[in-house]
């Protein structure tokens, strides 16, 4: 019997049975095509929705294996959709067109159960094997919008052996699908991405590039819900759909490879534009309908509401204002406001402008306009501008000059505002204005000015001269009163008039002017037959200049008169004191006195009576005053009748029914015979004054007198005259605290003193608005004060509910109390408070807005996909203000927010993060399996070792009995042919205990080799979970990189993103698998050299001798880089008369280790000659023999570069001496084999 062949055959089926076949599974990549060009590339694999798991099951007491099942799991593997319906198809070696005609198992939510082989399965061919399952699975998937989504499986399960297993399902690679449009790549792209089916509304065809075949299995959505679903199934004649006519068709590829599972085309509906809803499942996105899904990147949807579907993304900052132009007519009127219109464009300008008019401002040389456009977005503007220059002809420019205009826009369905603004170089005027009649322009202030202004005046004159003398000259200073700009006098003249005589004039020499325009001018005059006896009057005399000036451009000429005077030449005689002759008291009642006591002499006009001396009032004003509370001034005007020459005012005062009050009275003499005084009636309520009038009666004014009376003393008179009744009249006084109801106050004339709650006409429903200043107001109902939301106005839609949203919230108080403060302010969030809610006030354009910020807060498990609406929202003002002069009173004003919807459209950090705990669950979870299994493996190995040990003793007992009884009886063994001696009887027994250690060496190697595969897989999974950590901390990364949460950090996080991929840590773990891997070769060498062992003892058995040799292995300089292992026994090895004497054993160099050679010696030779011994270092890909030398030890040196790293060498000592002897029993050849790693050259020679 060969027991060498027996043995492997046995060791090859017990290793098959742990053969594991893994499915084949690959994902497909859609090509999106345009034109023919590839515009994107989705990758479709339904394990991203799907979990799916097909396990052989078999008990190990079925040793037949007749009685196998498949353990078929699946459950979803998404957190955005569920399953609703599985069918489990069970097709033996149909077709996906022919299973489908079967009816098949339902399942609600998930599949867990066990299927019989012997139930699924066909023969393939005539053979036992192989057998063949077809298993087809179709899942119904809803989204969280309720939306349905139907994906297929189709796995293929081979049974080539009775305990061999092969588990297929793939996909095919490669898809083209051409789209109709351009518009619909991103739909397309999305589509499927979301539902994982090809929306075939939008495609020309589907192309499967890689099949031969293709199969179909149509249905509706109706008739795919009934029991059982109904299918309508094709196989085309070639790989190209360009039509479908069912909801859903499930496309089987067939590649070289077999069938591939199925790809869904669906007959998909179109998302709806303008439904504030975005779409995103059916492909609606912000190229096509930003209405609903928004901008990104700081940009706006520029749309008309009314056509949703024409809108598109634009950059805010891109609109701007520009003037185009400027017209204004010619001014002919600089004193009025002149109309200028001016042409502005909106470029850039938004499709959904809220309103054509718009107001703005205009500004000119630091001077603001007020600016009305209409027509937008080219604007035709209109103001009212005023020159300066009031009169004159020319042209100027009034600038330069800035626009402002603030525009209200439509951003997707919300309301925006956008200032803008832009400069000019100005407006030029083109004017001629002339003054009217009567007036000239002047050319300093450009200004229009009487020209009855233009006045001559005498400013100073020698009106008296005394004792004249022939060659006097008349002084005076002229003085031009309002001068027109650049006047020059250009002539002067004189016209004297001599009451008695006749007069000379010459023409007057004038100098000047002076600043103030003013001349000094002399007057040279001659009296004909003047004589000193006589006193001379010059009345009336003119001085007369002539000047010029220009009014505008014209060049005027005119004279300029002013009346001076009189002058007087006094007589040389009267007024000395004596009356002399010639002189009456009619002539010079100065010296002469005058004849009448009642008489007077008046300086210039002689002896006058005095009772003619009389006062008169000529006017009183006012007469009627209103309010006894204040002062009134009331001017009266009186005259006195012959008023003497130089009569002084000495003293006056005020008379009531007979009585002199001590009220304030001022009087001045105003002309030569007038006086005006200025009677002050001081406040008069204390003293009695009700309605409806207070009369101040019997009133008398009293005024003293003084004045010359010759050369003697002074006259005193006093002169009274009665003047009109005053009537005072009574009124309320607004704003003293006081309700003063007996004159007629109350709450709808001065709420401020009468309060509105007081009055039954108003209440306390009301209250009182009044002016500050003058404290006048009205009663005003308190439920007109409203709080209103100018914007938002329509419904909100955010984009991401990772972060917190603020909100513009734009506010105004309509019929806002002037004296009103805000005390607080809070807002209503879905119902409950919101956290985040301020408000800053803002006057624009004389109104007052409120320009607020409410904060939606972020959620924190937000996921993609999901939609967050916020309503009711509402927010409120708590205010005060006065409800007249002391009370303050409080409101709560609030108003409604329109409904706010977010909606998350990409994945989330809280996705990433459940995926990252998901598939960390599944790998640990599969690790700890592995881990199980490790240990189950473990205990079946020592429970086979020690079964081997067992064995191994009953093997040896047996023997030793075998063997002694056929020595003792000397019969011949009909087993091994021949008779025992003691020789061969301890030979024998030495023989099995070497196979039963031999076979328990193999087993524990192979045990190794399967401990270290489970490691390795171990190891495996570590490194996926490594790999997982850092793919998901590079999809963080990139994920705040794109919804802007690193912006202005963008290196950073680009410098965050490069610390996710640990480089050093995947060379770490490659390492350790290929440590682990390395030792599992070793382990599969060590028990292929044990098994290799078995046979050659099996093929010696049981002639056998054994010599001993100790094997050493030293380390010289590098210990610790360098390293071996022996598996094989270090003594009894031996020598038979057909093969030289063998010592074997093993080692092996690291990748570290780097010694210049290594050196082999065997110490102590016995039996065996030095130059018959020899080194064979044997490993998988060569054999290198060295022969030793003839030193006095047996050494052997080999260059250390020839030693592989990391390979196993056997070593093997050879003794052949060619004198076929047999060693006898514990025999040695030799004390020690040293093999020594050394790194010094000199040591190697």
């Amino acid at each position: 019997m060969n027991y060498k062949i027996m043995y492997e055959g046995v060791a090859a089926i017990f290793i098959s049975y742990f053969i594991l076949m893994l499915p084949v599974v690959s994902a497909t990549n859609i090509n999106i095509l345009f034109n023919g060009a590839t515009q994107e590339t989705v990758t479709y694999d339904q394990e991203q929705l799907v979990n799916k798991q097909i396990t052989i099951k078999h008990n190990p007491s079925d040793i037949t294996w007749t009685d196998v099942k498949i353990l078929v799991t699946l459950n979803s593997a998404s957190l955005s959709h569920t399953i609703n319906k599985i069918y489990l198809f069970k097709c033996n070696q149909l077709t996906p067109t022919e299973c489908v005609y079967s009816a098949p198992q339902v399942f609600d939510h998930w599949i867990d159960t066990e299927l019989l082989w012997n139930d699924i399965s066909e023969r393939e061919g005539a053979g036992l094997y192989p057998q063949v399952a077809n298993l087809f699975f179709l899942i119904k998937l809803k989204d969280i919008n309720e939306r349905v989504s139907w994906v297929g499986f189709w796995t293929q399960i081979r049974r080539t052996n009775y305990n061999v297993f092969d588990v297929i399902s793939y996909q095919t690679n490669n898809i083209d699908i051409y789209v109709k449009s351009l518009e619909f790549v991103e739909p397309v792209k999305m589509y499927i991405e979301n539902k994982l089916m090809i929306p075939f509304n939008w495609l020309e065809k589907v192309t499967f590039t890689d099949a031969t075949k293709v199969y179909g299995v149509g249905s509706s959505g109706n008739e795919i819900e009934q029991s059982p679903p109904v299918f309508q199934t094709a196989v085309p004649s070639g790989t190209v759909i360009t039509a479908i006519n069912k909801d859903y068709y499930f496309i089987f590829p067939e590649t070289s490879s077999g069938i591939a599972a199925p790809v869904t085309l669906n007959l998909n509906p179109s998302f709806e534009c303008g439904n504030g809803f975005c779409e995103s499942d059916l492909g609606e996105t912000t190229e096509t309908c930003c209405y609903d899904c928004g901008c990104e990147n700081g940009y706006y949807c520029s749309v008309d509401p009314d056509n949703p579907s024409n809108g598109e993304c634009k950059d805010p900052s891109k609109i701007s204002l520009g003037v185009t132009g400027v017209s204004v007519e010619k001014v002919t009127d600089c004193t009025e406001e002149f109309p200028v219109k001016i042409n502005l464009k909106l470029e850039n300008a938004p499709k959904g402008l809220i309103s054509q008019s718009v107001a703005g401002k205009l500004t000119l040389n630091e001077k603001t306009y007020s600016l009305t456009c209409s027509g937008g977005p080219v604007y035709q503007c209109e103001t009212q501008l005023r020159l300066e220059t009031l009169c004159g002809s020319g042209s100027l420019t009034m600038g330069p000059g800035e626009i402002n205009l603030t525009i209200n826009y439509y951003d997707g369905p919300n309301q925006k505002t956008k200032d803008l603004g832009t400069v000019f170089s100005g407006i030029s005027v083109n004017y001629e204005c002339n003054c009217n009649e009567g007036y000239y322009c002047d050319t300093g202030t450009h200004k229009c000015e009487s020209e009855d202004a233009i006045t001559l005046g005498i400013t100073s004159l020698s009106s008296y001269l005394d004792n004249y003398k022939e060659g006097d000259k008349i002084n005076l200073t002229a003085k031009i009163f309002n001068p027109p700009t650049g006047l020059v006098l250009i002539d002067a003249s004189a016209n004297l008039s001599l009451r008695e005589g006749q007069v000379s004039p010459g023409t007057p020499q004038c100098t000047g002017p002076t600043q103030d325009y003013e001349y000094r001018c002399e007057i040279p005059f001659q009296i004909v037959g003047y004589s000193n006896q006589k006193s001379y009057t010059f009345d009336p005399n003119y001085l007369t200049f002539t000047v010029t000036y220009n009014d505008g451009s014209v060049s005027k000429t005119r004279d300029l008169s002013v009346r001076f005077g009189p002058i007087s030449i006094p007589s040389q005689f009267c007024g000395d004191g004596s009356c002399n002759m010639g002189e009456t008291p009619e002539t010079c009642c100065r010296d002469c006195g005058c004849v009448n006591e009642n008489d007077y002499c008046d300086l210039s006009k002689g002896c006058l009576p005095l009772d003619n001396i009389t006062l008169s009032i000529q006017s009183v004003s006012p007469q009627t005053v209103k309010d006894c509370r204040e002062k009134h001034l009331i001017k009266i005007v009186a005259k006195i009748n012959n008023i003497p020459t130089d009569t002084s005012l000495d003293y006056y005062e005020y008379v009531q029914n007979g009585l002199t009050y001590n009220w304030d009275l001022q009087c001045e003499q105003i002309t030569g015979d007038s006086y005006e005084c200025g009677l002050t009636i001081p406040e008069l309520e204390e003293s009695g004054c009700s309605l409806p009038a207070r009369i101040v009666g019997n009133n008398l004014l009293r005024l003293s007198v003084t004045f010359p009376d010759g050369d003697n003393p002074a006259k005193t008179k006093v002169l009274e005259a009665e003047f009109q009744n005053i009537t005072v009249i009574p009124v309320y006084h607004c704003g003293d605290g006081v309700c003063e109801s007996d004159l007629n106050e109350n709450a709808s004339n001065c709420c401020y003193d009468c309060p509105c709650s007081d009055d039954s006409a108003y209440g306390d429903d009301y209250y009182c608005e009044y002016d500050k200043e003058t404290y006048l107001g009205s009663c005003l109902p308190k439920n007109q004060i409203k709080l209103v939301v100018d914007s938002p106005t329509r419904p909100i839609t955010l984009k991401s509910c990772e972060i917190n949203n603020e909100i513009n919230v734009k506010l105004h108080i309509e019929n806002k109390p002037s004296i009103l403060m805000v005390e607080n302010t809070y807002a209503i969030l879905n119902n409950s408070n919101a956290e985040m809610f301020f408000c800053e006030e803002e006057r624009k354009y004389g109104n007052f807005t409120y320009n607020c910020t409410l904060t939606v807060p972020s959620i924190a498990e937000c996921t993609r996909g999901g939609v967050y609406k916020y309503y009711p929202n509402k927010v409120f003002f708590f205010v005060s203000f006065l409800n007249g002069p002391e009370k303050e009173e409080t409101m709560t004003l609030s108003d409604d927010l329109p409904p706010i919807t977010i909606k998350q459209n990409i994945k989330t950090v809280h996705d990433i993060i459940q995926e990252v705990i998901k598939e960390m669950r599944a790998r640990l979870h599969k690790t700890i399996q592995i881990a199980r299994d490790l240990f189950g493996w473990y205990k079946k190995c020592m429970d086979m070792a020690r079964v081997m040990g067992y064995l191994t003793l009953f093997a040896i007992v047996g023997i030793s009995i075998y063997g002694g009884w056929y020595a003792l009886t000397d019969k011949k063994d009909p087993i091994f042919h021949g008779k025992w001696n003691a020789e061969k009887w301890g030979s024998a027994v030495k023989g099995t205990g070497l196979i039963g250690t031999e076979l328990l060496q193999m087993w524990i190697s192979y045990c190794e080799l399967v401990s270290q595969l489970y490691k390795l897989n171990i190891k495996i999974q570590e490194l996926e979970m490594e790999m997982i950590k850092m793919e998901k901390c590079i999809e963080i990364r990139q994920h705040m990189l794109d919804t802007g949460q690193c912006k202005g950090n963008e290196e950073r996080c680009f410098s965050e993103m490069l610390k996710c991929v640990q480089f050093g840590k995947v060379n770490s773990w490659m390492d350790q698998i290929s440590d682990v891997m390395e030792d599992a070769r070793e382990a599969a060498g060590r028990s292929g050299i044990a098994v290799s062992n078995i046979g050659k003892n099996l093929e010696e058995f049981p002639k056998r001798t054994t010599a001993n040799l100790n094997i050493k292995i030293a380390l010289q300089n590098k210990q610790g880089d360098c390293d071996f292992f022996n598996t094989v026994r270090l003594s009894q090895q031996k020598r038979s008369r057909t093969r030289p004497l063998e010592i074997k054993t093993h080692f092996k160099k690291k990748n570290k280790c780097i010694p210049q050679c290594i050196k082999f010696s065997v110490t102590n030779v016995k039996n065996c000659n030095k130059e018959d011994m020899k080194i064979e270092l044997k490993s998988t890909n060569e054999k290198i023999v060295i022969d030793s030398d003839t030193k006095g030890t047996v050494e052997w040196f080999i260059d250390a570069k020839r030693i592989q790293p990391g390979t196993p060498y056997e070593v093997t000592l050879f003794c052949d001496d060619n004198n076929n002897d047999e060693f006898d029993s514990g025999e040695e050849v030799g004390e020690s084999l040293y093999i020594r790693f050394i790194d010094n050259s000199e040591s190697c020679e």
